[in-house]
């Protein structure tokens, strides 16, 4: 016969999931004092704290559960997850790896782990980590996605491997409906709804790229509706939702109905913005939302048929270039309209010129720092004496282990550590002229390869800090030449590796051309293509004018 607690324990475990759960939490504190060594009632009672955000309570309930029972996989593979949302991410990794040591088929233990050095700035271990457990369980949609982001950051992995594994994961959880006919009016030259799908439509480098766009559009040619995924909103939200002629939330929507909603609005062409990043919808254009969809402001192909176009530029997507693309290029001369940065500073003085040596610096995320890209600047800092190297970003730099990696790499290749200074930047609420002002620090920036920054290049060159970056074979390795060259100065972009050092290196023994470009860059960059708001996206409406034309052709032929 079951007792008190084992009952209590199950209707906790049966109403968890209810949509308003509050009594499982009740059942299971029950069960504990009914029994207090039931460890499954300490673990359920951490999932319903988990679930309601109260991780520190959910941390507090799982040592529970660990103190009765040690050698559970499952209750350490959970405390690793729950210290993670608690921003205590280096004992998330070692309770990851010792869920994996007590239960090496734990494909949760393994995922966790891949999320937590993610979040470490570790992507190329994380990776691994999510190739074993799609090894285990290669069913897992999310774990899958995440990979296909992970290995962007990898040097190692070819366009072609790249292509292959967007291909098995389209085979694997793509729509399978070819039977829907659309019923748009093939008119090639009406009205068109254009739909913009997003998980960025907040404060966000995709809202303020595809922003431009929403307040231009021609509403005589082009009605704009918004689907927007998000877990929470901010002003630039109702900024762009204000743009928009129509508006749809499809958080919590599974691809199929948020597609039969695009149906049902009588979306023309649909514009799926960043598609393998956040929580952006890259399955979406395999359920047929509409009859045309073409991918934007994304890192790489979506290897979906059902995708039509992708659109972007000459050095991101080079004709006869080696990456493939199941889309139709699309190349426009400039695609990413930029704007002023409100509140910035004004670039200051070369700080060369008072420190007396050259101070390097990047402000990207340390997933993009792989050991390529270590490997690389360190032939800058050797080949430039007394130089120095400072890295900074928001809060990933504060962790043990991110720290440990990183000087690790940089004394493997050969650089003594005191060369590096390590800005964590802790503050949350940090300003963004607090962070520019940071700029201040640094004579030449270096970009990360293989994958670019793209909003830290900008901030740098608005800065006045000129950035070197190296041209790759990818999209994501293309990035910042594409900045560079619409800004007018291809001449920071080095074709291979010893291209790169040998300009960093010039760059450096000019301290009287860098302070000159310290105080021209900021205007260059304003009157540069890269400002031309409008032409943009009169050239964006040009696009989908023409292929709509082209789709309403092939049915009249049809």
């Amino acid at each position: 016969m079951p007792t008190d607690a084992e009952v209590l324990y199950e209707l906790g475990r049966l109403t968890l999931m209810d949509v308003a759960p509050k009594a499982s939490g009740d059942f299971f504190r029950r069960a504990l004092v009914a029994n207090p060594g039931l460890a499954e009632a300490a673990n359920g009672l951490s999932l319903w704290y988990f679930r309601h955000r109260r991780h520190a309570e959910a941390v507090v309930a799982l040592r529970k559960a660990l103190t009765i029972s040690p050698e559970n996989a499952d209750f350490r593979s959970n405390l690793a997850a729950v210290l993670k949302c608690n921003s205590e991410v280096d004992e998330a990794a070692v309770n990851a790896r010792i869920a994996i040591a007590l239960m090496p088929a734990n494909g949760d233990a393994h995922n966790n782990l891949g999320e937590i050095e993610t979040h470490l700035g570790d992507a190329v271990s994380a990776a691994k980590s999510y190739r074993r457990t799609l090894s285990i369980d290669p069913t897992r949609l999310a774990t899958h996605r995440n990979l296909l982001l992970s290995i962007l950051y990898d040097a190692a992995i070819s366009p072609s491997a790249l292509y292959s594994e967007n291909q098995r994961f389209i085979a694997r959880f793509g729509g399978r409906d070819r039977k829907i006919r659309f019923t748009n009016v093939p008119d090639p030259e009406r009205r068109l709804t254009i739909g913009y799908a997003s998980s960025d439509f907040r404060y966000h480098t995709v809202a303020r790229s595809i922003l431009p766009s929403f307040i231009r559009h021609d509403r005589n040619r082009f009605r704009v509706v918004g689907f927007a995924d998000l877990s929470e909103s901010d002003r630039m939200t109702d900024e762009i939702r204000g743009l928009c002629d129509g508006w749809h939330r499809i958080d919590g929507l599974p691809d199929s109905e948020v597609a039969d909603l695009m149906r049902r609005q009588a979306v023309d062409i649909l514009v799926v913005l960043a598609g393998h990043f956040d929580a952006n919808r890259g399955l979406l254009a395999s359920y047929r939302p509409a009859p045309i969809v073409v991918s934007v402001y994304d890192g790489t192909t979506s290897a979906s048929p059902d995708t039509h176009y992708l659109i972007a530029d000459r050095t991101l997507a080079p004709r006869h270039g080696v990456e493939p693309h199941s889309e139709r290029v699309l190349r426009l001369p400039v695609f990413v309209p930029y704007t002023a940065i409100a509140g910035a500073p004004e670039a200051g003085p070369l700080p060369a010129l008072s420190r007396g040596r050259i101070t390097f610096g990047s402000f990207n995320s340390p997933l993009k720092i792989t050991e390529s890209t270590v490997a690389l600047w360190s032939r800058v800092l050797q080949a430039v004496p007394g130089s120095t190297l400072v890295l900074k970003h928001w809060r990933s730099l504060s962790y043990q282990r991110t720290q440990d990696r990183l000087r690790a790499l940089f004394s493997a290749s050969g650089i003594d550590t005191k060369r590096l200074t390590l800005d964590t930047a802790e503050d949350n609420d940090e300003s963004l002229g607090r962070h520019l002002a940071r700029y201040a620090e640094i004579d030449i920036a270096l970009d990360t390869f293989p994958f670019n920054g793209s909003t830290t290049t900008f901030e740098a060159l608005w800065m006045g800090v000129p950035v070197v970056t190296l041209l790759g074979s990818t999209t994501m390795s293309r990035w910042g030449a594409s900045l560079l060259e619409r800004v007018g100065h291809p001449e920071w972009v080095g074709s291979d590796p010893n291209s790169f050092v040998d300009k960093a290196v010039n760059l450096a023994a000019d301290p009287c051309t860098l302070a000159t470009i310290r105080q021209t860059l900021r205007a260059e960059v304003v009157g540069s293509r890269l400002f031309d708001a409008q032409r943009v996206v009169r050239n964006f409406e040009r696009v989908y004018r023409a292929i709509w034309r082209r789709w309403c052709a092939e049915r009249r032929a049809g």
